[in-house]
């Protein structure tokens, strides 16, 4: 799966996209920041070790950081002939090179690259011929806008924890200032001179006088 073999690449570096077919596979490659996919060429299948050796030098000419093998599973989420083909294949090649092979669901992607080029106005014998370059395209640039979203999703959530952290300390420290002036407070209070009691003498000042009336 995309999310397994994520943590086997390395932060930056371009990775291939194939479109697997009986008789051709479509190679594409992303740039090194891994935003956008481009085509690169269609493979006539021969021998797999053949296949893999050209799929080996492509990757080595790009310098890719590993490699997303779409995987045609069936709508109703089940796997057939070809998807067990694709596995078999991605297996074998993971034999022969140490780049992660994450497998991407193409469900519709030959379907949706056809009518693509329908609406270009290509022609059947050309559409033949690019098709499964497309295909991988199309295939790679999900994988791409797929990780796009998880590293928007991951800053996001670093982000709020970092502001949680933030509105914590925050909150410490005011409590900590609250802790400090209220130990001056006190320690100021200790320090000050406590009231005398009033002497004798003032009190009989202050005390009222009664005088007699005369009768």
């Amino acid at each position: 799966p995309l999310i397994e073999a994520v943590a086997h690449w390395p932060q930056r570096g371009a990775l291939i996209g194939l479109d697997l077919g009986t008789k051709t596979i479509g190679v594409a490659v992303s740039d090194p920041d891994r935003r956008l996919a481009t085509g690169v060429e269609t493979i006539q299948r021969q021998a797999f070790k053949t296949d893999a050796a050209r799929l080996l030098a492509i990757a080595g000419q790009r310098q890719a950081a590993g490699f997303v093998l779409g995987l045609p599973i069936n709508m109703d989420a089940s796997e057939g002939p070809r998807a067990q083909s694709t596995r078999a294949f991605a297996r074998n090649l993971a034999k022969l090179t140490d780049l992660a092979i994450a497998l991407w669901d193409e469900r519709l992607s030959t379907v949706a690259v056809e009518r693509e080029l329908i609406g270009m106005d290509m022609s059947r014998a050309r559409r033949a011929e690019v098709i499964d370059e497309h295909a991988a395209i199309f295939i790679l640039q999900g994988a791409l806008d797929r990780l796009t979203a998880e590293r928007s999703a991951l800053l996001e959530t670093i982000s709020s924890l970092a502001g949680d952290a933030r509105l914590e300390a925050l909150a410490e420290a005011n409590s900590t200032r609250s802790a400090v002036r209220m130990r001056s407070v006190t320690d100021c209070a200790q320090r000050w001179p406590r009231p005398r009691p009033a002497s004798s003498r003032w009190r009989s000042r202050t005390a009222k006088t009664t005088v007699p009336l005369p009768r």
